[in-house]
């Protein structure tokens, strides 16, 4: 993998994570305010991928590459997915709203795995950034999965 592929993918993984900030906004202004709960987490969950962003923002400019800027990218599969979101939750429909949070956090995993499977292209320092991303990522699809089991129990 050349140096500029590399780039490359880490700016992918910046403008997924851009997508899932975006994302998690919208579905925090769209949440019922009494489900504080839920409104909690994805706050969270956005605030993880502003850091997750400006530490790949780092890696970008030390590479010499173009940092993302804060526009949603638009990516095709993140975007019909916080449009599936906003509809889910315009609906209020819960279990929805989980499964497209689900499938958005699968893409970005993905996103992950996929630049990691190229470990001796990518210097120690950066692949353990992205290790610890991966890790933060897997566990909120763990928690998001979790809470939509038990929207389906009910």
């Amino acid at each position: 993998m050349k140096k500029q592929e590399i780039i490359n993918g880490f700016q992918t993984l910046a403008e997924l994570h851009q997508d899932r900030i975006d994302g998690f906004r919208k579905v925090i202004k769209e949440t019922d305010l009494e489900d504080f709960g839920l409104r909690k987490m994805f706050k969270s969950m956005a605030s993880f991928s502003e850091e997750a962003k400006a530490e790949l923002d780092l890696v970008i400019a030390a590479g010499g590459g173009e940092v993302t800027d804060s526009e949603n990218s638009f990516l095709s599969d993140v975007h019909k997915t916080w449009i599936d979101i906003k509809t889910a939750v315009t609906n209020k429909n819960r279990e929805a709203l989980l499964s497209s949070c689900e499938f958005g956090e699968n893409v970005i995993i993905g996103a992950y795995d996929s630049m990691l499977a190229n470990e001796d292209f990518i210097e120690v320092k950066e692949r353990l950034l992205l290790h610890s991303h991966l890790k933060a990522l897997k566990e909120s699809l763990k928690v998001i999965q979790e809470l939509k089991e038990l929207e389906e129990v009910n």
